[in-house]
């Protein structure tokens, strides 16, 4: 899709308890591979962009200045916005990030807003527990062909008994 003249590559979407819907995926930002940011919109029941939601409908996030990519959009119990994928920091990293319902960053989840975990890796799904646990499943380049997951906490600590978890 395109907003503000970017386009914009969706990977999940999701429909909030109030009917708006959730897209999440990248925004490019320039014509490099490692120039993509996590993108979230919001669109209103009727299709059109919900302004009160980051700038004009649209949440852009950068971890690092490299390459990030949102792979999943849930929502919590509780309202919270979540978004799983993977962050170029060092290597490719697991990560979460949780959103307020104005599209900023809940600094009160992880670092700022962010979790990454489970270095060379990619998240390409997401899961919500019952208790709001997230879980992100995903691929490592080191061990191709197998799966890796990882749950956090409701506050975005990685679980020590399930972190980076890697399964034939």
């Amino acid at each position: 899709f395109t907003a503000h003249r970017a386009r914009c590559s969706d990977r999940s979407g999701r429909i909030d308890r109030s009917g708006r819907i959730l897209v999440a995926g990248y925004r490019e930002m320039g014509p490099a591979v490692h120039e993509k940011d996590f993108a979230v919109a919001r669109l209103r029941a009727d299709g059109a962009l919900d302004t009160s939601f980051g700038t004009g409908g649209l949440v852009t996030l950068d971890r690092e200045g490299n390459a990030d990519w949102a792979t999943w959009v849930g929502v919590t119990t509780y309202g919270k916005i979540m978004v799983a994928g993977w962050a170029d920091t060092a290597t490719n990293q697991l990560a979460v990030v949780r959103l307020n319902d104005d599209g900023s960053l809940d600094a009160s989840f992880g670092q700022g807003g962010w979790m990454t975990t489970c270095a060379d890796a990619h998240g390409f799904a997401g899961a919500l527990s019952e208790v709001d646990e997230v879980y992100v499943v995903g691929g490592t380049g080191s061990a191709p062909g197998r799966a890796v997951i990882t749950r956090t906490d409701p506050s975005g600590n990685p679980d020590p008994l399930a972190n980076c978890a890697v399964a034939n």
